[in-house]
């Protein structure tokens, strides 16, 4: 949440009329925290470590709307469980994709079923926004009269 909290801010700073939405997701496995690999050996690395195991995804959402007087950030959590792969299959699914910009090396969107076996939570969360937690906090924050153009 504090990663997508600084960018919020960040830019509803320079934006302080609008409401901002900030995101920020991690793989969490055995005490260790997963983002963005550096390359495409972290990339491997990352997969390897990941492979076979049942792991959390979590996103972090944080809404900043400075004039608007509008805080408010939350997590969400999935369970994921990855396939047990060869070193050569993780090789291949990581020149398929593009694992730099994806927390955990892998994206659920992007030839997921040749690494998730299962999650348990939310597949958009996975993806990298909790959609469906997103609007349940929305509707608890924001009054609809502040936001009229706003769906729900």
């Amino acid at each position: 949440m504090e990663n997508s909290w600084l960018k919020a801010t960040a830019v509803a700073r320079e934006n302080p009329d609008h409401l901002v939405i900030g995101s920020d997701t991690v793989v969490a496995y055995r005490g260790q925290i997963y983002g963005k690999p550096r390359d495409l050996d972290e990339a491997i690395r990352m997969l390897t470590e990941l492979n076979g195991s049942r792991h959390t995804v979590i996103s972090g959402v944080a809404v900043v709307g400075i004039h608007a007087d509008i805080e408010f950030a939350f997590a969400d959590t999935t369970q994921v469980m990855m396939k047990t792969l060869h070193h050569d299959e993780l090789s291949e699914y990581v020149h398929l994709t593009k694992p730099l910009d994806k927390a955990g090396a892998y994206a659920i969107q992007e030839f997921g079923d040749r690494i998730i076996q299962s999650i348990d939570g939310s597949f958009n969360n996975v993806m990298g926004f909790p959609t469906e937690l997103f609007l349940q906090k929305w509707n608890h924050y924001i009054v609809p009269s502040e936001c009229p153009n706003w769906i729900s």
